[in-house]
């Protein structure tokens, strides 16, 4: 009976449920204007069609009502803020001209002056002036084999220099320098030159031994008078145009007191464009240099200002006059393929010189291909590069002051093809590492003249070489604190041909240290240490064996310089320079041995 009564109760409320479904409801729609508060009252309508109701069932009522808002007025209404006052400060000092003043054992003062001015957005200039010099002597008279007299030397420079920006977009420049460089051609003892001067006059050897007491310095000096003119014009970068453009004029003069008189013309003008894909980010920027150089050697026979020794010969007292040419083309363009970044380009070059009438034509490479690989921790370069440049008279005495100028001046030409690596180890530590291989064409180096009777005056020498470079830098860096860098480079290498005569000043390694050490800004300590390996430096032709063979080597050297600083503040310091602390007597250049240890104490004033 159980499962009957069950299915009976829900038959009779499904029944219930569909009828409850099929009754009336009432529908009122109420609106509402203000405030209301809607009550509704059970209440039936009249002319309903009576029907049997169930007075426990409750009637569904729908209703619906409305709001129509209005704005209310605030009656507060809050202070106003008062604007803020900017209180006039004093403007912070740039310290952007100094004054560096110093003195050393050997009579050696030192003088750098800088002027700069004021902050400007459009106008820039300024001067600078250097003067070091050292009025000392090498060695001592009690030794003749080992005194080489006084060895003053005094370099003097001046320069101007000026910017001014043109709406905005471009920048006019220039720069007027001034160098005065006077040297002495002490390279040889006092055996050698009593030896020499005792034989000039036709007695023994060692009749005289006090010659260099009766020398004048002007019959020892090489004097220089250097000037140049520099300026040009340049676009700044600007969104508002893909063109980049840059030009330059340079106008220098090289007097030596010898009686030669260098001339140099230089021009030089880039222009780029940035090119763009569908509005996407710069895809390639090809543009083009061209260099055109102009030099004149001029030589006139000047016997007043010749050093001790020298014995001329006929083309020596014959004045002349030669000109070089040199025009380079280098079109290129820039772009990035695979996160690689590559630079494509060429360089045409054109080389005329008037002694002999020759007239030569090089096509060189200009590519190099760059990638950042692990998160940019590791930097890789390659590249192949071709360039050619004059051996100027005015390089020539910036690189050996004892040297003299012939009207044999070439230009030198050098292939590199190298691979460089920068690997951050860590974020402190960065390994630097390059290996090359050069190719040389009439590389300008260095020989003692023969005409100088005394050894003490050097001709250039001209070599052919291929040549291989191992070099790596290991630098720590701790924030300003500390920086240091260690390193070293392997040169190995060949003459390009078997008449080559033995090169001469290629060292087969160096090694190099600095150091930079910032305390508190208050001490700071500079330190700077150099090993150099021997040096060829000079050869003889051996009839028996029937080849040059080398007769003279420069020994290996190294030698430590130092420079304490003591900030006092920000606009007074001290110094104390040290130099040569190895108290070496080495030499770079055969027969002419170093000063002895340095000092050099001095301040600095920055205003």
């Amino acid at each position: 009976m159980k499962p009957k009564i069950t299915y009976l109760f829900l038959f009779l409320i499904t029944v219930a449920g569909a009828a409850a479904q099929d009754k009336p409801a009432y529908n009122e729609n109420v609106i509402v204007t203000g405030s209301y508060k809607p009550e509704i009252e059970f209440m039936p309508k009249m002319l309903v069609a009576p029907v049997t109701v169930d007075t426990m069932t409750t009637l569904h009522h729908n209703f619906s009502y409305s709001l129509r808002p209005q704005r209310l007025t605030a009656l507060f209404e809050p202070s106003r803020i008062k604007a803020a006052r900017i209180i006039a400060e004093p403007k912070s000092k740039l310290y952007h001209n100094y004054l560096r003043l110093g003195m050393g054992n050997y009579w050696s003062p030192m003088l750098e002056a800088s002027y700069n001015s004021t902050a400007n957005r459009l106008l820039t200039y300024g001067a600078q002036l250097t003067h070091h010099s050292s009025w000392g002597h090498i060695g001592s008279s009690d030794d003749p084999a080992a005194h080489y007299g006084a060895n003053h030397y005094s370099q003097t420079g001046i320069q101007l220099f000026g910017r001014y920006i043109l709406k905005g977009r471009h920048q006019v420049f220039g720069t007027l320098h001034y160098d005065n460089d006077y040297n002495m051609f002490y390279g040889f003892s006092d055996t050698t030159l009593n030896q020499y001067s005792n034989r000039v006059n036709g007695w023994s050897s060692d009749s005289v031994t006090t010659w260099r007491d009766s020398i004048d310095n002007a019959d020892l000096r090489s004097l220089y008078n250097y000037i140049s003119l520099n300026g040009g014009f340049r676009s700044l970068p600007s969104t508002r145009s893909p063109w980049n453009y840059e030009t330059g004029l340079n106008i220098a003069d090289l007097m030596g007191s010898q009686g030669h008189n260098e001339l140099g013309i230089a021009l030089i003008g880039t222009v780029s464009r940035t090119l763009r894909l569908n509005g996407l980010k710069a895809v390639s920027n090809p543009g083009a240099t061209i260099r055109m150089q102009w030099h004149q050697y001029r030589h006139t026979y000047d016997s007043r200002n010749m050093p001790v020794g020298y014995t001329p010969s006929e083309s020596d007292t014959t004045a002349y006059s030669h000109n070089r040419t040199l025009v380079s083309l280098n079109p290129y363009t820039t772009f990035n393929i695979a996160k690689f970044n590559i630079h494509f380009g060429g360089t045409l070059s054109l080389n005329q010189y008037s002694r002999p009438h020759t007239m030569h034509t090089y096509l060189m490479p200009d590519v190099t291909v760059s990638r950042h690989f692990a998160s940019e921790a590791l930097s890789l370069t390659a590249g192949a590069q071709g360039s050619e440049s004059p051996n100027t008279w005015n390089e020539m005495r910036l690189a050996n002051p004892y040297a003299i100028g012939t009207d044999d001046v070439r230009t030198v030409r050098h292939y590199t093809y190298y691979l460089t690596a920068h690997y951050k180890i860590v974020r402190r530590l960065h390994l630097d590492a390059k290996v090359s291989y050069n190719r040389y064409h009439d590389y300008m180096t260095y020989e003692l003249d023969p005409r100088f009777a005394l050894r003490n005056v050097f001709r250039p020498k001209y070599e052919s070489f291929s040549q291989t470079v191992l070099g790596a830098d290991l630098t720590f860096v701790n924030d300003e604190m500390i920086q240091l860098t260690f390193g070293a480079n392997y040169y190995d290498g060949g003459a390009l041909d078997e008449d080559t005569l033995p090169g001469l000043y290629h060292p087969q390694y160096d090694i190099h240290l600095v150091t930079h050490l910032n305390y508190n800004d208050k001490w700071f300590f500079h330190l700077q240490a150099a090993l150099l390996s021997e040096m060829n430096a000079d050869y003889a032709y051996d009839a028996a064996l029937q080849k040059y063979i080398i007769t003279q080597k420069v020994p290996l050297r190294y030698n430590f310089n130092t420079e304490i600083e003591y900030r006092h503040n920000r606009a007074l310091s001290f110094f104390l320079r040290i130099d040569n602390i190895a108290c070496q007597r080495y030499q770079y250049w055969l027969n002419y041995p170093s000063q002895k240890i340095r000092f050099t104490l001095g301040a600095t004033y920055t205003f």
